[in-house]
């Protein structure tokens, strides 16, 4: 059986993509267009946001409980963790969030695009060594 959140973060992928697609195309629609786009992206928008508190609620559930109360209240950690325990934090802290995408422009969403695929294509590169 899949992950629900690994299958919610796919999820939030493809809504973050067809939002760009919206944005990329929203500046050759006409008017009546661009309005049917703006409620499509508001809906993308709300998709995404939902499924990103999903993701991080599983995630939230995943920290021990002193843990919990120190990420969740933003305190220090009084005591050394342990890797799985730090692993925990790092996954809770990198719940992806489509409403970024809602302040960025069309130029800032393509170069946003361009570095995240040269960073795939690094790694992926890395990997291979």
């Amino acid at each position: 059986m899949t992950d629900p959140a690994f299958d919610s973060e796919e999820r939030i992928s493809h809504c973050a993509k067809q939002y760009a697609c919206l944005v990329a195309a929203f500046q050759y629609a006409d008017a009546e267009f661009k309005q049917r786009f703006r409620v499509q992206m508001d809906d993308l928008l709300d998709q995404g946001g939902q499924l990103a508190r999903l993701v991080k609620r599983k995630r939230q559930r995943q920290l021990p409980g002193d843990i919990l109360s120190s990420v969740v209240g933003r305190r220090d950690i009084k005591r050394t963790i342990n890797a799985s325990e730090a692993e925990a934090i790092r996954s809770y802290y990198s719940t992806p969030s489509i409403y970024h995408l809602a302040v960025l422009s069309g130029d800032e969403m393509a170069g946003l695009a361009d570095c995240m695929e040269g960073w795939a294509r690094l790694s992926s590169s890395t990997a291979v060594l």
